[in-house]
C-alpha cells in the first residue's frame, strides 16, 4: 500500500471516532466478555501502572478504578472527542497518532498495556509491526500486554457493512490483502478502515517484537481475538 493511502486511512479513522464519538460510547456501554476475563484475571487492589492504548473513551479505565486499582493509569486515543466523552477525574488520558513515530518516546514503563480493538483499525503491516516494537519498548522487564483485533468475516451483520473501496475513490489493488471499508449508519453515515487478521498475524507480529505469547483465546460470541503476552526480563 501506498504511504499517502496508508494516512489517508489513519484520518479516515481518526475523523470517524471523532466525529461519532457520542455514539460510538453510547454503542459501547459494557466491556467486553473478552475484556472482562483479562481485567478479572488480575487483583487490581494493589498499586501499578497501566497504559491502555486506543482508549476510547477509557471505559477500561473506569473498570479498574471500579475494581480498586488504584496505580497509575494513562489512556492514549486519537480522537481527543472519544477522551472527553469520559469524565472521570482520577484518570490520565492524552491525545496521540500511535501510527506516528515518537508518539510514545517520552512514556515511562507500564507493567500492563492493553491494546483493545485497535490493530485491525492501523493499515499496513509495517505500521502495525512499528505499533509493537513501541508497546514492546513501553514495557517493563516482565511486564505483560494484552491484544484484541476483530474477526468479523464469519458474522453476516457484519459482512453486511462491508462496502466498496471505490466509496474512497480508491481500487482494490491499492489495499493491501485483508484490508476492508465499513459502513456505519448510527447517528450519520460514516466509514472505517478495518484489517481482517489471519490466524496467527498477531501472534507473529509479537514475537517479531521480541514478546512471548503466553496465551490465545476468543470471546464477544467469536468476533474477538485476544492475545496474551510478556516481555522477557
Amino acid at each position: 500500500m501506498d504511504t499517502s493511502i496508508a494516512r489517508q486511512l489513519v484520518e479516515l479513522n481518526r475523523r470517524f471516532y471523532q466525529e461519532f464519538a457520542g455514539e460510538f460510547a453510547e454503542s459501547r456501554t459494557r466491556l467486553h466478555d473478552g475484556i472482562e476475563r483479562c481485567l478479572k484475571a488480575r487483583q487490581w487492589s494493589q498499586a501499578g501502572s497501566v497504559l491502555d492504548v486506543g482508549c476510547g473513551d477509557a471505559r477500561v479505565g473506569r473498570a479498574l478504578r471500579d475494581r480498586g486499582f488504584a496505580g497509575c493509569y494513562l489512556g492514549v486515543d486519537v480522537a481527543s472527542a472519544l477522551l472527553q466523552v469520559n469524565d472521570r477525574a482520577d484518570l490520565e488520558l492524552r491525545a496521540a497518532d500511535i501510527t506516528q513515530e515518537g508518539w510514545s518516546a517520552d512514556l515511562d514503563e507500564f507493567e500492563q498495556i492493553y491494546c483493545f480493538s485497535v490493530l485491525h483499525h492501523i493499515p499496513t503491516a509495517a505500521l502495525r509491526q512499528r505499533l509493537m516494537l513501541d508497546l514492546a519498548q513501553a514495557l517493563t522487564p516482565g511486564g505483560s500486554a494484552t491484544l484484541s483485533v476483530w474477526r468479523f468475516r464469519h458474522v453476516p451483520r457484519l459482512r453486511k457493512k462491508v462496502v466498496a473501496w471505490s466509496r474512497l475513490e480508491l481500487r482494490d489493488d491499492q489495499v493491501d490483502a485483508g484490508d476492508f471499508l465499513l459502513d456505519w449508519q448510527r447517528g450519520g453515515a460514516g466509514l472505517r478502515y478495518v484489517h481482517h487478521f489471519e490466524p496467527d498475524e498477531v501472534e507473529d507480529l509479537c514475537r517479531t517484537a521480541g514478546l512471548d505469547v503466553v496465551n490465545t483465546f476468543e470471546s464477544d460470541a467469536g468476533m474477538g481475538a485476544y492475545v496474551e503476552v510478556q516481555k522477557p526480563r
